[in-house]
């Protein structure tokens, strides 16, 4: 990686601002992806996204075993 040169402290400090955001930013992300997998991870979400799951299973293999019907 090649060092970024500045020439002024102005262009110093616009750097440090952007990259202050950016952090800030990637720790709104990570704060949002942990709630989403929080979400995920209680019994009933589970249970939910299994039978969903196993339902489009169900469908899919009725469909591929009596395709002939329709």
């Amino acid at each position: 990686m090649i060092p970024k040169t500045y020439n002024s402290f102005e262009e110093i400090d616009m750097e440090l601002k952007i990259l202050k955001l950016k952090r800030a930013i990637d720790l709104e992300h990570l704060a949002l992806n942990c709630n989403r997998v929080r979400y995920y991870l209680y019994p009933k979400n589970i249970l939910t996204e299994v039978s969903n799951y196993l339902k489009n299973k169900l469908i899919d293999l009725f469909f591929e075993r009596y395709s002939w019907i329709f």
